[in-house]
């Protein structure tokens, strides 16, 4: 009888040794399937975030095919475009909406962009494509000077802006290639070179 319980004893200790190996290795396998997760999700929300960018290029795209003509700047800086526009509006062939949104801010310049679901807002500029020296946004103001339309995106957190950076100019870049970073309030905003504008 007494062999009988310390083999039982014995047994009951490596199945103890069993069971905790097993669950460091299901802990193991647990941290590396999150990161792997957290890493698939975060790389999601870059893509989702780009795929809002070239849409909105595209609604500008189609807005110009029907009408004949870009939706129009704001008057005091020149730069930014009334994206209002793409929702609604009396110029002759329009045939939107040309993309879902609602109008962010009502004052100044804000009532040109439209409402961002997780950010601030999204809308368009058109901005000098020569190097942004330390940051500094240069407007579009001549004809003889390249110019572009940029698809903006604000108040992004910096860890999302450098993946977009990233992912479309292939290296971390603040102020040349095609997506400029530009620190605004809490965040950075996104500025994506959408395609090249000539200044009228």
């Amino acid at each position: 009888m007494k062999k009988e319980i310390k083999m039982n004893y014995k047994q009951g200790a490596m199945f103890g040794l069993d069971a905790r190996i097993a669950l460091a290795i299901f802990g193991a396998l647990s941290v590396i399937s999150g990161a792997a997760l957290y890493s698939a999700i975060q790389k999601a929300k870059v893509t989702s975030l780009i795929t809002e960018m070239n849409e909105l290029g595209k609604a500008v795209d189609s807005y110009q095919l029907d009408t004949g003509v870009l939706p129009p700047f704001d008057i005091a800086a020149h730069n930014h475009m009334d994206a209002m526009e793409l929702l609604n509006s009396s110029v002759y062939n329009w045939n939107g909406p040309y993309i879902s949104g609602e109008q962010y801010g009502t004052t100044g310049t804000e009532v040109l962009n439209l409402k961002h679901s997780t950010y601030n807002y999204i809308g368009i500029r058109r901005m000098e494509t020569a190097s942004w020296g330390n940051l500094t946004i240069k407007n579009c103001t001549s004809a003889s000077t390249p110019c572009a339309l940029y698809i903006i995106i604000v108040e992004v957190p910096k860890s999302m802006a450098d993946a977009i950076d990233q992912r479309i100019d292939g290296t971390l870049d603040d102020s040349n290639g095609k997506v400029r970073l530009y620190p605004a309030g809490t965040g950075w905003s996104v500025w994506m070179q959408y395609r090249p504008y000539s200044y009228q």
